[in-house]
């Protein structure tokens, strides 16, 4: 039952499944930051792991990829309503298209 909010990037980052980057995002070192997060809240006793010590660094990959432009290299961002007319939208999912060509070969069955 969801009674509280609960900060999975901050846990994830602090539980060492990877760091908070630039783009504000958890990043999973090897993995990226495209995935969806969840928690067990429980009262069983477990060890932590330790929190992931990467970081960003110099990358910027994710400011130059900024279809709109909203990322900053100092990691702010720029205001929703500061995005210039015309850019694509930042805060609107739009999932890629698959082709039979991009299918994976387990989903070679799956009719999109």
């Amino acid at each position: 039952i969801d009674s509280a909010p609960v900060h999975e990037r901050y846990w994830a980052a602090k539980s060492g499944i990877g760091f908070i980057g630039r783009n504000s995002q958890l990043i999973v070192p090897g993995m990226g930051s495209y995935f969806f997060l969840a928690e067990i809240i429980t009262s069983a006793e477990i060890a932590p792991d330790a929190p992931c010590l990467m970081s960003c660094g110099n990358c910027g990959k994710c400011v130059k990829a900024c279809p709109a432009g909203a990322l900053r290299a100092d990691g702010g961002f720029l205001p929703y309503n500061r995005i210039p007319r015309g850019a694509p939208d930042p805060y609107r999912h739009r999932p890629p298209r698959l082709t039979p060509h991009s299918r994976s070969a387990g989903q070679q069955g799956l009719r999109m």
